[in-house]
Formats: C-alpha cells, sequence, structure tokens
C-alpha cells in the first residue's frame, strides 16, 4: 500500500495552482519575444470606446514610451484614439496590430497590410483587416475576399477621411492636412 507523504502533498498543491494561474491566461494568446503582452479577449476593454474586446480575429496595441499598454479592438479605434488627440506623437514607442491570418501574432503597424473589404467586417466599423505583407497572401485575400490592398500610410488616410474632427491641428498631424496655422497663412495670401 501507498502512503501519502507531506512532500507529495506538497507537489500535488503546487501543480494544481500551477494550472490555475495558466487557465487565468488562456483569453490572452502567447507573446513573442519583443512584442508586448497580446489582448486578454473579454476582459480587456478599448482605449478608444471603452467596450470590451471581445472579436478574437481584430485587436491593436500602442505602447508608449513610459511603458504603458493601450489596447484597442481594432486599428481603425487606435488611430481614431490618435487623431483626436488623446496621446501625443512622442509618447507613442510603438504601434501593434494583430495579424488576422495568425491571430496569435503582432505585427508592426507600419509593416503590416490592410485589406480593406465590406465582406470582411471589423469591430471599428471602418472594415479593414490587419495580415502579413507578404506578396501571396495579399493578392489571395484581396482577390478571395473582392478588398482594397492598403499600406499603413493609406490607412492613415482612409481612417481620417472618415472620421470628422473639429481639431484642424490634430487632423493636420496624422492625416497630413493643413494645420491651422498654415491656413492662416494661405488666406491672408
Amino acid at each position: 500500500m501507498y502512503r501519502i507523504t507531506p512532500l507529495l502533498i506538497l507537489l500535488l498543491s503546487v501543480a494544481l495552482v500551477a494550472c490555475d494561474a495558466t487557465q487565468e491566461t488562456n483569453n490572452r494568446p502567447p507573446t513573442t519575444e519583443g512584442q508586448p503582452a497580446t489582448i486578454a479577449y473579454g476582459e480587456e476593454t478599448c482605449t478608444h470606446t471603452g467596450e470590451i474586446i471581445d472579436d478574437r480575429r481584430y485587436g491593436a496595441i500602442i505602447t508608449t514610451s513610459d511603458g504603458e499598454r493601450l489596447p484597442f479592438a481594432s486599428v481603425e479605434d487606435m488611430v481614431q484614439y490618435e487623431i483626436k488627440g488623446e496621446i501625443a506623437e512622442s509618447a507613442i514607442e510603438e504601434r501593434w496590430v494583430l495579424d488576422v491570418v495568425r491571430t496569435s501574432r503582432l505585427l508592426k503597424a507600419e509593416d503590416a497590410r490592410y485589406l480593406r473589404t465590406k465582406n470582411q467586417p471589423s469591430p471599428g466599423g471602418l472594415d479593414i483587416t490587419p495580415f502579413d505583407g507578404d506578396e501571396d497572401l495579399s493578392y489571395n485575400m484581396r482577390f478571395l475576399l473582392d478588398g482594397d490592398d492598403l499600406s499603413w500610410e493609406e490607412v492613415l488616410l482612409y481612417v481620417c477621411e472618415e472620421t470628422a474632427t473639429d481639431d484642424i491641428d490634430i487632423a493636420a498631424r496624422l492625416c497630413d492636412e493643413p494645420s491651422s496655422d498654415e491656413l492662416s497663412v494661405l488666406s491672408l495670401n
């Protein structure tokens, strides 16, 4: 007959605690070295809208120079947050978007490609889907989903066009529109 020793009880207790800790992080996909922690779906809220982030195909994160991590439900929400001047450009360390094909992987926003199509609605409402910039994948996604392939700069312009803002200087910063100072100089001529 086997005898249960205090050491065996201790080992079983440690194993159970470790399993419980793993259970708590199951809503968060694994993180690749050098990337911020990904989004805990169903738990974290979008920094821009304040709503729970629950669509596991989408997500974006801004990391700041002071180490803060700002999660967003979509790339559109992240860009709109910036357009509205909620964060200074100088405070942004990096921008990340979730790869729609490999949803456990974050891509630098500036390096990703984006598909704009009504056939793949996104949580931000502008139907922008990020993915790795591989040429074959880009072609196939455009062909299969009947959409437009966009660069990061084109995403910024598109979101700027679709987002109304009364502050000309904020729009100028991200949307390449003339600032209020430039407009006043133009109006004097």
